[in-house]
Order: C-alpha cells, then structure tokens, then sequence
C-alpha cells in the first residue's frame, strides 16, 4: 500500500484503481456498471468537491488522519472489486436461461410501470397534500416558511401523515427502481420521473426537505444503467443524456434555492456552494467522526448492517443499547462543542471503523468489496428480485460517501420489490 499525503494524491488514486477495475469488468463481463464503478465515481465527486471547497478558502485541507484512513479503505475496496470481478467470471450464464430471465423481467417491470405506479402516486399525492396544509396552518406561509418548517421538522414530532407519507415514499422510491429496469429495455421516460417528484413534493416540502429533488433521478438513472449494461445495449444516447442533464440541473438549481431559504448559506444567494456543500459536508466533518470512531470501544455492527441491527435489538435477540448510548453521546458531544459533525451524514469509512475497528479496516474494505461486486456481477439480468438487488447495491456503493449499505431504505425497498414480484407471480398463476 502506497503512503499518500495530500488530496491530490488521493484523487490519483482514485482515477487509477477506478480505471483498473473498470477495464477488468470490461474485460471479464463486458459491463463496466458494476459496484466498483459506482463506488468510485461517488469518491470522485467527494473528493473533487472537497479540492474545490479547499483551493477556495471554504474548509481546510485534509489532514494525515483523514487520508491515511481513505486510503486504507480505497485500497482494501480495489482488491475486494478485482476480486469479486475475476471469480464471478467463472460462473457463466447459459444464453437460453439469460434470453428467458430478461424478458420476464422486461415484462414484470411493465406490468408495474403500467398497472401500479400510478395508484401509489395518487396516493402520496393526497397524503401529502394534507400534512404540507397542516404545516402550513402551523408556521404560516411565508419568506420564511422554509426556516420555519425545518425548526419544526427538527422537533421529530409524531404526525400520521408524515409517517405514511414517508412509508409511501419509500414505496414509489422501488417503483422508481422498476420503472428504471423498464426504460432500460426501451428508452429514456423522464416523464414519469417528474410525476413522481411533483406528486412527491408537497409531502417532503413540508417538512422543507429538499433531497427528494436529486433522488428519484438518480435512483431512476442508476437503474437504467444497470439494466442497459445487463442487455448490452447502448448506455445511454446523446439525446437522453441531454434531457437528463436538463432536468438534473435545473433540479439541482430547484434544490440550491430551498437549501438558501432554509439558512445557513450565508446572506447572498451562491448556486455552487449551495449545492456542492451538500456532499461536500461529509468531508468536512469526516475527521470528527474518524477520530471517535478510531477511539470508540466498538459499535459491532449496529452501524454497517442497520436496519438488520436496529431490528434484532427491537425485537430482544441482540442488545445494541450500550452501543447506542456510546453514538448518542457523540453526538450530544458534538452539538455542545458547536461542531455540525452532529447533523452531517457519515460516509461508510467512519462507520466501518466503529464497527469493526481499525486493524480490521483494510480486510472489511475487501470484504465489503468482493460481496458488493459479486452480486451486481452475478445478480444482474436474473429475476426481478435479484436485478433490484443489484442495482440497490450498486446505487448504496455510490453513496457510500454518505451512508453504510443496509440502510433501512435499502432493506424496505427490497422487501417491496418481493412483495410486487410476488403479486405478478399469483397473477401469473391465475
């Protein structure tokens, strides 16, 4: 392992374990929209980030902790891809069973794509039509609705709308995935995509969220890839990937001007740093977090498998309370030294540390590496169970600059991918 000690270099890193994965799942699979990629392109647009906010006076650079442990991480992960790309190679798809295995699943997702999407759209779009009229009974509509609504997010107080809402957002947030896997097969559909932001939105702009914005398009664009680079079709054409960076843009201009109105991005409207903060926020607080987790006594697990974690101790098979004790500590730490670690996602590097310490680091990036390759490899173009597992893993390594892989999300969305596959099954039967 090379000793790194600028980010510069760490970004040379990237470009150069990223290219060497890319050319071997190329070459073994011919499909370079695997894990790894996804992995390395989110590090490489945190990192270019982050040298942009330092060369600019906005934070300040890296020290020899942040970029020690990054490349210990980036190391283990290369190895782990390499891994999982050259062993998977072995295990061949008969071309029958892989001409049968698409075409049922081009059929089940437009099924879903004609027969449900629309209903649970129509659904959010009620619930969340009355929780945003009752936020706005409550703070008022105003310049300052924006702030006022966040205050009062920030609460965590119990509302049934916003609960639904959140549990159907997670729901249309799958079907997003499916109506992906679809257009993959056929062409770019970015109506339904901007149907399901507009239905969406008076739910999350009542608690002033902003990310439903960027999310639906790249859960939509990550699924599209993946199927694409399954089928061995063309990745994406010029006039998709115009009208795609169209509306990416001018969400992201969308999302810059709710962040601006919420506060805290200084008096005077500023489109770059109100956006590119956003991912770039996890750097800045990355040595706060590194330094506890290389300090903690160990959160075993609860971090990196989450909603798996979080369920064992709610039903009484594990108990994580020490450990949650230990994390809400932190956090209360850190909001009383003023330090906005405590409201800044963790990227998976942090998280790895807590749970299985930092000896251990460098072989659980290879673990985690050659377990999230191998199923994107092996996963793709199977079943509609197995194809939405791959590409939800593909889509978590992408933000792993921001989240652990088993986030509930991840889990809950994959539970309604079971749930529709088995409701076109029963039809099927029928």
């Amino acid at each position: 392992m090379f000793e790194l000690d600028s980010i510069t270099q760490l970004i040379f890193q990237v470009l150069s374990l990223a290219a060497l994965n890319v050319l071997a799942d190329y070459y073994f699979h011919k499909n370079i929209v695997t894990a790894s990629s996804a992995f390395w392109f989110g590090w490489l647009c945190l990192l270019l980030g982050t040298l942009s906010f330092i060369n600019n006076g906005l934070m300040d650079d890296f020290g020899r902790t942040e970029i020690y442990y990054i490349n210990v991480f980036h190391s283990g992960a290369f190895i782990g891809f390499l891994m999982g790309t050259v062993l998977s190679a072995f295990k061949k798809k008969k071309n029958v069973k892989r001409i049968r295995d698409l075409n049922q699943l081009y059929l089940l997702s437009e099924f879903i794509s004609n027969k449900i999407t629309g209903r649970f759209l129509n659904i959010l779009l009620v619930v969340g039509l009355v929780f945003f009229v009752q936020r706005v009974s409550t703070v008022g509509l105003s310049a300052d609705y924006f702030s006022d609504a966040r205050d009062l997010y920030r609460q965590r107080q119990f509302n049934v709308f916003s609960w639904l809402g959140n549990h159907l957002s997670v729901v249309v947030s799958t079907l997003i995935t499916i109506q992906g896997i679809r257009d993959g097969f056929q062409k770019m559909n970015l109506k339904k995509v901007l149907k399901v932001i507009l239905f969406a939105s008076p739910l999350f702009l009542a608690n002033a969220t902003r990310t439903f914005l960027i999310f639906p398009l790249l859960t939509y664009f990550v699924s599209f890839l993946v199927t694409r680079g399954v089928i061995g079709k063309r990745l994406i054409n010029r006039k998709e990937l115009i009208n795609f960076s169209l509306i990416l843009f001018t969400m992201l201009f969308v999302f810059a001007i709710i962040g601006f109105l919420r506060g805290g991005y200084g008096e005077s409207f500023d489109l770059y740093y109100t956006v590119v903060a956003w991912p770039v926020s996890t750097s800045y607080a990355l040595e706060s977090w590194l330094n506890e987790a290389i300090n903690s006594s160990g959160t075993n697990g609860l971090l990196t498998f989450d909603w798996f974690a979080n369920f064992l101790d709610r039903i009484g098979f594990l108990d994580y309370s020490g450990e949650k004790k230990d994390l809400r500590s932190i956090n209360q730490y850190f909001i009383d030294t003023n330090n906005s670690a405590s409201v800044i996602p963790r990227s998976m590097l942090p998280d790895l540390i807590f749970d299985f310490g930092k000896d251990s680091l460098f072989f659980i990036a290879i673990c985690i590496g050659f377990f999230t390759q191998t199923i994107t490899v092996v996963f793709s173009g199977k079943s509609l169970v197995k194809h939405a597992i791959a590409i939800a893993v593909v889509m978590g390594m992408f933000m792993s600059i921001q989240n652990s892989l088993f986030s509930p999300g991840f889990v809950i969305g994959l539970f309604w991918i079971i749930m529709f596959n088995w409701f076109f099954t029963k039809l099927q039967a029928r």
